[in-house]
């Protein structure tokens, strides 16, 4: 049973009036439940041959940070898999391909580390030397944009949970020179 058979075939319609606070979702079994995307309040609705309709008011109360940590770093493959190494520290020098980062989730509470890391907002404290993308993937990249140190936080709901330190260098010139040319 899938949310098809419920909306064609029942003719039951789910709706939130916020799906960035929660929505409803059909497991494999056919089983619906309510899914918390961000803190906040809506009303999910659930209406059946547009005539019955039920309300149930949500409100999704901020999560409790005290056992959960979060680390930047990179995901590096080698012969027995891919491993995540946390990073405290990079440098990158000018003009070099962007850097992808990682963010890295453990806790013992049952929590759906993927949603969790959609609100997982990662910034530079200085955008002159280095900024934050998203490619369509949803891989994360630093870019650098000039010379400088700065730091990458990882927030959730505006509390740092992460950081990492970015210094972006020029190369060193070691020699220059020029050639004999005939006009």
């Amino acid at each position: 049973i899938d949310r098809n058979f419920y909306e064609n075939y029942l003719n039951f319609n789910f709706s939130s009036s916020d799906d960035k606070v929660a929505t409803m979702e059909l497991d494999d079994s056919g089983n619906i439940y309510l899914v918390n995307r961000g803190v906040g309040e809506c009303t999910i609705s659930v209406t059946y041959r547009e005539n019955m309709t039920a309300e149930l008011h949500v409100k999704v109360l901020p999560l409790d940070l005290s056992d959960i940590s979060v680390q930047i770093g990179e995901e590096v493959s080698d012969e027995t898999g891919t491993h995540f190494v946390e990073l405290k520290d990079i440098e990158i020098e000018i003009g070099s391909n962007a850097k992808q980062i990682v963010a890295n989730i453990s806790t013992s509470k049952d929590l759906d580390k993927e949603i969790f890391k959609q609100n997982l907002i990662l910034s530079s404290s200085d955008d002159k030397v280095a900024t934050i993308r998203k490619d369509e993937s949803g891989n994360t990249y630093i870019v650098n944009k000039g010379v400088g140190e700065c730091t990458i936080f990882a927030t959730y709901n505006e509390k740092i949970m992460a950081e990492l330190h970015v210094k972006v260098y020029a190369p060193e010139v070691t020699d220059i020179s020029f050639k004999k040319n005939k006009i």
